[in-house]
């Protein structure tokens, strides 16, 4: 055998870890060659997943392995280790008791273990983003007895997740290999070398994407998933032989400079996402296989290292928030990575001071909900990410909104934000026909503190309009929008005010006359002669509790005999009656009544039954000195008389 032959042996034989993966690259280019008395050799590190058969490298580009993908970010370490071969040459082996031979000497070199600051080191360099890194060698070393061929010991580092390629050994001159692997005469100037190296993809990432109003899981946030190579950001494209594909995430636009890789793969919350073979074409993909926990991402398959997850698009209703746009994680080797990532949402929390009131009370709502943590967001362009929060009420008739400043009062946590500063306005407020609307200013805005609580409280009063148990709606709703968001919500409250019906009878008369018109009440609220009465205040001309009886609402029963009592807040009163009916008798207690939820109409909005009041007729007696008396006293007299005379007569005759 040749020594041409049998050091291109020595390249092949003796670079031992053999083969992974080639996918086309730039740096097997070099066409002006090396410098005279040096060689280019060529790392291409691929990965896969499971191990393949021994390939013997050629020291060409070798296209079988154009199929897999590159390993980056793998560091090698070259070390010089001629003069420990040529000494090897000269010593005995003690396993054959004969000088070692070149293919012993070169496997006892692929055992050394370098020391720390190890004087033979010749340089380290590490894989880029296709697996590859080019240097530059010496072809021959300087020795006492003259230059000799080099021979170079190559060692990778570990690798979380990766299974490690053994150390190579390569000894100059290489030659190329003819298409039956014999030698030629055409030495390589530039060497390419396969290592072989098999891949962990038992790496998970698990997210939950939750609100920040509710913290509830939130479905359809979309993800891209990168890693830094090169220095420049990566995001997945496809699968490639069960392994994940990366590609430049920013790519040439031509005049419009750069823009997203538009081939993005793209992961959505609320889904799970693996990698495996379509049964009918053998062709790896990305599978999505659903989430069983709203909100919840899964993606499997991963090899270990560092990521970052970036979200592009936030849910419906949701919004982005800077802080969690960019999330970076590691995968540890078969282990799972578990992150928590936000997004801005609003719950609307609209309340009333109770659950009923009477005509004329004021009545204290507050809206409120949680301000966005992304509230004082900038985007890229320099724009606010909100630029707009706006509060509307919409409410029934019978409410009216008090529109002053006295009255209204903003909070964006603990602190209050005045209507005007100076004279920059931070909110204005625009009345309608049953609303109004409650706009902050960019001067408003940027008063707001991430996280904490927008209260609004104002007052309505419930006008004279109000009817009993039909409830008074007041909505509220909320938006809090930009160019790129949009968060929106709304809540209800409904008060009621109460009433109930009387109707004053006869109780001696028959249906349909027994009913007494003319009779008249108060409302009091107490039972005693100090109570309050319903009536108006002659100051305010408002609806409330006065002390005086010439300002209470007097209540006279119609025709029918009925009196509507309204407006009034659920609760215990009493009817006082301060005119009966022509001819009755005047009440002389207090009647207790309730006003409660449906006791002046039903469920079914129908009027309840009126309470009966019973009223007696005064008694009676005649006129004196009428025609009636005078014939009674004519006939007593003359049956005194009659009498007189019988018992006269009767008297004689016995004698």
């Amino acid at each position: 055998m040749s020594k041409k032959l049998m050091k291109v042996i020595l390249v092949g034989l003796l670079l031992v870890p053999l083969v992974a993966g080639l996918f086309g690259s730039d740096i097997g280019g070099f066409a002006e060659g090396p410098p005279s008395g040096k060689a280019f050799v060529t790392i291409h590190k691929k990965k896969m997943t499971t191990k393949l058969e021994s390939i013997q490298n050629t020291g060409n580009i070798m296209s079988e392995f154009s199929q897999y993908d590159g390993l980056e970010d793998v560091a090698y370490t070259v070390y010089n280790v001629s003069a420990e071969f040529y000494a090897l040459l000269k010593t005995i082996n003690s396993s054959t008791d004969k000088y070692y031979t070149r293919t012993e000497a070169i496997d006892e070199m692929q055992k050394i273990v370098p020391i720390s600051e190890d004087t033979r080191l010749v340089a380290t360099e590490i894989t880029n983003a296709n697996g590859e890194f080019t240097m530059t060698l010496d072809k021959k070393i300087a020795t006492e007895e003259g230059g000799k061929d080099a021979i170079y010991l190559f060692v990778e580092t570990p690798k979380p997740g990766v299974t490690i390629a053994e150390n190579m050994v390569l000894a100059f001159p290489v030659y190329q290999l003819d298409s039956e692997d014999n030698d030629t005469d055409n030495e390589l100037s530039h060497i390419h070398l396969y290592p072989k190296n098999v891949v962990s993809t038992a790496g998970r990432l698990t997210i939950l994407k939750k609100g920040t109003a509710e913290e509830a899981g939130l479905d359809g946030a979309q993800f891209i998933l990168q890693k830094i190579m090169d220095k420049e950001p990566y995001i997945v494209t496809g699968v490639n032989n069960g392994l994940y594909t990366w590609s430049k995430r920013f790519v040439d636009a031509g005049e419009e400079g750069v823009k997203e890789n538009e081939s993005a793969s793209i992961f959505e919350s609320g889904k799970e996402y693996s990698v495996k073979t379509n049964p009918d074409t053998g062709v790896f993909k990305i599978y999505d296989e659903g989430s069983a926990t709203s909100g919840q991402l899964v993606i499997n398959n991963l090899e270990a290292g560092n990521y970052t997850l970036v979200e592009i698009k936030a849910p419906d209703n949701a919004g982005l928030i800077n802080d969690y746009i960019e999330t970076d994680f590691s995968i540890p080797i078969d282990g799972t990575t578990p992150l928590y990532i936000m997004n801005d949402t609003i719950i609307v929390d609209k309340t009333i001071d109770q659950a009923d009131h009477s005509i004329g009370d004021l009545i204290d709502y507050k809206i409120s909900f949680r301000i966005p943590d992304g509230i004082q967001d900038v985007l890229e362009n320099g724009k606010k990410r909100y630029d707009k929060v706006e509060l509307k009420d919409t409410h029934d008739s019978f409410l009216t909104f008090i529109n002053d400043s006295a009255t209204v009062t903003l909070m964006s946590g603990e602190d209050t934000i005045p209507v005007t500063e100076g004279n920059v306005d931070n909110y204005k407020i625009i009345t309608a026909d049953n609303g109004f609307t409650l706009n902050l200013t960019e001067a408003g805005i940027s008063q707001l503190t991430p996280g904490a609580t927008l209260t609004f409280s104002y007052k309505m009063k419930l006008n004279s309009t109000a009817t009993p148990d039909d409830g008074y709606k007041n909505n509220a709703d909320v938006v809090v929008s930009g160019d790129t968001d949009i968060l929106e919500g709304k809540d209800e409250e409904t008060g009621y005010t109460g009433g109930k019906r009387f109707v004053k009878i006869d109780a001696d008369l028959a249906e349909p006359d027994n009913k007494l018109a003319g009779a008249e009440f108060v409302v009091r609220d107490l039972n005693n002669e100090n109570a309050k009465y319903w009536g108006i205040n002659p100051e305010t001309k408002k609806h409330g509790w006065v002390s005086e009886y010439e300002n209470a609402v007097k209540f006279k029963t119609d025709p029918d005999g009925i009196i509507d009592i309204t407006g009034l807040a659920y609760g215990t009163y009493y009817l006082e009656e301060t005119v009966a009916p022509e001819g009755y008798i005047l009440l002389k207690d207090r009647i207790e009544f309730e006003v409660t939820k449906e006791s002046y109409k039903g469920a079914n909005s129908q009027l309840v039954a009126p309470t009966e009041v019973v009223n007696r007729h005064k008694g009676t007696l005649p006129s004196t000195g009428g025609m009636g008396i005078v014939a009674l006293l004519m006939f007593g007299v003359a049956a005194f008389g009659i009498a007189g005379w019988y018992f006269k007569r009767n008297g004689k005759a016995e004698v």
